[in-house]
């Protein structure tokens, strides 16, 4: 009973999270807008054009990540936890936490060589950091994906056996 308050605590959470998601991205040109013109003095288009397209680009793998953890709640709270749609889940969400990982380096590259602006900013330790933080997901969320296959095989075992 308490795991399925948790999931559904965690389900709650998810879905204030893809909401609160969209209501950024709705507002990133915006947010971007204000912040280059007040921080710097700066109203350029297209550096907010390619901030904004940067930001939506590393979105990508980020809201896809969160439905399949949504769908993976979803099947925790129905007791389908070792069945081949969670092992699907986990492996997306790992190859969605290493691309997310690929996306940010690019991007933060194209920006770097590409504005004027971000050419004083030392990304290398951001770069750094996020491949540090990205690198150990995705081999986490792999050996759970594995985790859960020997677990369904187990117990697909065990149901033939009965």
């Amino acid at each position: 009973m308490k795991e399925h308050l948790t999931a559904k605590i965690l389900n709650v959470i998810l879905i204030l999270g893809i909401i609160l998601t969209f209501f950024a991205l709705v507002g990133t040109p915006l947010i971007a807008t204000a912040f280059f013109k007040s921080a710097f003095g700066i109203l350029n288009h297209s550096l907010i054009f390619k901030v904004s397209f940067c930001i939506y680009l590393c979105a990508i793998p980020y809201i896809i990540a969160l439905f399949k953890l949504n769908k993976l709640c979803k099947l925790v709270i129905k007791n389908k936890s070792f069945s081949n749609e969670s092992i699907t889940c986990l492996k997306t969400i790992a190859i969605c936490v290493f691309s997310e990982m690929l996306i940010f380096i690019f991007a933060s590259l194209f920006l770097k060589f590409n504005t004027n602006i971000f050419n004083d900013f030392t990304m290398i330790p951001i770069m750094i950091l996020i491949s540090i933080i990205c690198i150990p997901l995705t081999l986490l969320c792999l050996v759970f994906a594995e985790l859960f296959y020997n677990a369904k095989e187990i117990k697909d075992e065990n149901d033939q056996t009965i």
